[in-house]
């Protein structure tokens, strides 16, 4: 190694990687280490989509009171979540409508999951002052 940052880069690598195998090959050891490091990072966030796939397959359990019968609606919709790699915080934000029948009255609505930074809105489209129970699982 020479340059002109070379104590500066081994020092920030030290802490990172401070596992010695002999003083001859100890900054070759931590180089190795970083790149190791670097490449399980890449390969992680490569299958972030997947993971994210997997993880909203199982969808989201949902219970609120049908606005038309006053029977309670518990179903499972589609599950949504927010995308922490776009640049602007409002282009992460991610939304889906599932359609939900009540088995009492045959009354469809549109629910949607509305997936924010921190946190998840859940509402019953055309009907703003139902409440909607679910459990917010953004950081799952």
């Amino acid at each position: 190694m020479s340059g002109p940052n070379d104590d500066l880069l081994l020092a920030y690598l030290d802490t990172l990687f401070t596992k010695r195998i002999h003083s001859t090959f100890a900054d070759d050891y931590k180089f190795t280490a970083a790149n190791i490091w670097l490449l399980d990072f890449v390969n992680r966030t490569e299958n972030m989509s997947s993971i994210k796939e997997e993880l909203l397959d199982a969808g989201l359990d949902i219970t609120f009171t049908c606005p038309s019968c006053g029977d309670v609606i518990e179903a499972e919709v589609q599950d949504t979540c927010f995308d922490w790699t776009n640049d602007s915080l409002s282009d992460g934000i991610s939304s889906v409508i599932t359609d939900i029948g009540c088995p009492h009255c045959d009354r469809e609505y549109g629910v949607e999951v509305v997936a924010k930074p921190g946190e998840k809105d859940v509402n019953v489209l055309r009907h703003p002052h139902t409440e909607v129970k679910f459990r917010d699982n953004t950081f799952d």
